[in-house]
């Protein structure tokens, strides 16, 4: 067979109309010659697709977080709904639900119906807790038990996640998202409420908690300082003090008692010359009392406790000086001085107390506080019949007008035991 060339007229026509088949032919189409960014997104979510089927979950999640992160990606809801659920199958709950979230936002209320009703499934069986640790810091294992029982194999795996982070020792102040029940973190008690409002808990376990009761001994010293009537009990008292304390409320890190406390001074040997006999009065005076008081005992720290007082009390005094004059039978002026005589008082009383120990059990106790005393005396009346100096004979005596008033300020130390 022979075979004719073209001439060189046709050579020259059909070569450029070959040329041009050819490429047509052999040339990409037009969208993949222009593979650009902003379809990269679009292969992301459809590797993750593939990854999911495979069981490839996290790398999956890794995918969609890349596509979710392109502007164009992060408008499109399928996106967004296959990353929460991705994120639930590697148990990263609050992921999952504000992916889904996302998804029903960007959607517009329309076309994410898988989106809607993962949401409500996460929100209809998880809640939030914001944990705080008042008055102690957890170290350690901290044990997270669920008293319950839970259906849901995702949800129980996810709690059997939380739990080993706690028992791990990762625990800290802030928000955790769990399936709906009861719980018990360090020995203390607090309910999650599914689909609420994050919810306040302050975990303070048994052994950081103040005990129901409190039973205070201590050894005290205080000293008086008049402040109108006369020259007070003495430089000095030193005596004990007993007191209880139940629990009216408890408080997070804390509680609210009412404390009953007795105390008894007694000044040292004291000689003070009596203005009207001239002679020298020597003894011991001796101050028992009865106090009510309202107090906070809360936790400062771990081993510190902070427990203000404010209350009531009544003392009784075996003597006390007391401004009075004797007025004389005849003539004469009156005398002005101070007597000694037994005494009743009563006034407000402010404290201020420390105990270094745990939250039960025996504890040192430190405590401030204050006393206002307004004093009567019981142990002469008005009138009385008084003797004087060298023979010389009064013949009545007139205490001064009103309570004696007196600051009484002193400190105690001792033990509080709490169960």
């Amino acid at each position: 067979m022979r075979v004719s060339r073209p001439s060189g007229r046709a050579a020259r026509v059909l070569g450029p109309l070959l040329l041009l088949a050819g490429a047509a032919v052999f040339a990409p189409p037009p969208a993949l010659a222009q593979d650009t960014d902003t379809e990269a997104w679009r292969r992301e979510v459809a590797r993750a697709r593939i990854l999911m089927k495979k069981g490839q979950h996290a790398e999956a999640v890794v995918a969609l977080r890349t596509a979710t992160a392109d502007p164009d990606g992060a408008r499109d809801p399928d996106a967004w709904t296959q990353l929460a659920l991705a994120s639930e199958e590697v148990l990263d709950i609050r992921a999952a639900r504000d992916a889904f979230r996302k998804a029903v936002e960007v959607a517009g209320g329309t076309g994410a119906d898988e989106a809607a009703a993962g949401l409500a499934r996460i929100d209809g069986t998880y809640g939030e807790v914001r944990l705080s640790f008042p008055g102690w810091t957890p170290e350690g294992r901290q044990d997270l038990a669920f008293e319950g029982l839970l259906l849901d194999p995702r949800a129980k795996a996810y709690v059997a996640r939380v739990q080993a982070a706690f028992q791990a020792g990762n625990v800290q102040a802030g928000a955790v998202l769990l399936p709906a029940g009861r719980y018990t973190l360090a020995g203390f008690g607090f309910e999650v409420q599914a689909g609420t409002a994050p919810v306040d808990v302050a975990v303070v376990p048994p052994r950081h908690r103040p005990g129901g009761l409190m039973l205070e001994v201590a050894a005290s010293g205080s000293a008086m300082v008049s402040l109108a009537g006369s020259g007070g009990l003495g430089p000095a008292a030193g005596g004990a003090r007993v007191g209880i304390a139940p629990r009216l409320a408890a408080l997070p890190g804390g509680a609210v008692r009412l404390a009953v406390r007795g105390t008894f001074e007694a000044t040292g040997s004291t000689s003070s010359p009596d203005a009207y006999t001239g002679e020298s009065v020597t003894g011991s005076a001796v101050r028992g009392g009865a106090e009510v008081a309202l107090a906070l005992d809360l936790r400062a720290s771990r081993k510190v406790a902070v427990v203000p007082a404010l209350g009531y009390g009544f003392s009784g005094f075996s003597g006390a000086w007391f401004a009075a004059q004797a007025v004389p039978d005849g003539s004469g002026q009156a005398e002005p001085g101070e007597v000694r005589l037994a005494a009743l008082a009563h006034g407000p009383a402010l404290r201020i107390g420390v105990t270094l120990g745990g939250g039960t059990g025996p504890a040192l106790l430190l405590e401030g506080g204050a006393d206002l005393l307004f004093a009567v005396p019981t142990g002469a009346e008005p009138g009385a019949p008084v003797g004087g100096a060298d023979g010389l004979q009064y013949g009545t005596l007139e205490i001064g007008g009103g309570p004696t008033t007196w600051l009484s300020a002193g400190i105690r130390a001792g033990l509080a035991f709490r169960r």
